[in-house]
């Protein structure tokens, strides 16, 4: 009677010590990373939303409380722009602000995540975002049709993006090909008032440039008959 009680807690012993082992033993589940909001394109230094869902790619269950990172995934090196973590049923929402660039290009963003003792690690699709440098206007105000010889008017011009005043990082002014220096009254307002005017035409050039914003030149002529 002993020996059989002995052997059956044996054998209970050793199933248990196969179950643990099994458990020990189970792989971890596979995720995938599904995106639902990347923006197609953005000028340098905006501020970008993705949005997206971490989950178990066979149950289709939402994984929380989760670290995400959005990357450029350049052909040379990846860049993490930003990283957070999921929320309820693994939903999540990732601001990053892009930095300026000289030239327009094609950001590569991907999401990733690292893995768990519980999940494997996982990357989005790629999805590319065109950014384009912010555009310069330059705008010339109050001159007039007409103008008569040796008349020293004065031109008034204004710097602006997108309907915003912006200071340039460079800018260039010449009248008649010598470069003279025009007066600033307000963030991204000039004015100059000319050399008397010479008769026939009269020219006055400006060219601006800012890092992360296209360089922009403008010439008007000024006619005196």
């Amino acid at each position: 009677m002993r020996k059989m009680r002995y052997a059956a807690l044996l054998l209970s012993f050793a199933l248990l010590l196969a179950s643990t082992a099994s458990l020990e033993a189970s792989p971890a589940k596979v995720t995938a990373i599904i995106l639902t909001q990347v923006p197609k394109s953005a000028y340098f230094g905006d501020e970008l939303k993705v949005t997206g869902r971490l989950l178990e790619a066979a149950s289709g269950e939402g994984i929380a409380n989760a670290e995400i990172k959005i990357i450029d995934n350049k052909p040379v090196a990846q860049e993490i722009l930003g990283s957070t973590k999921t929320r309820k049923y693994g939903f999540f929402t990732a601001t990053f602000k892009t930095s300026l660039g000289e030239r327009d290009r094609t950001l590569n963003l991907i999401v990733k995540y690292d893995g768990s003792a519980d999940h494997t690690a996982s990357t989005s699709r790629e999805q590319t975002i065109a950014l384009k440098l912010l555009p310069l206007e330059i705008t010339f105000l109050y001159l007039k049709s007409f103008y008569k010889q040796g008349e020293t008017p004065e031109i008034i011009f204004a710097v602006t993006s997108l309907r915003k005043p912006v200071e340039p990082d460079v800018l260039h002014v010449n009248f008649n090909g010598k470069p003279v220096k025009p007066s600033s009254y307000g963030l991204g307002n000039y004015v100059y008032e000319t050399e008397p005017l010479a008769k026939g035409h009269n020219q006055f050039f400006v060219s601006v440039s800012k890092d992360g914003y296209k360089t922009v030149s403008r010439v008007i002529t000024i006619t005196v008959s």
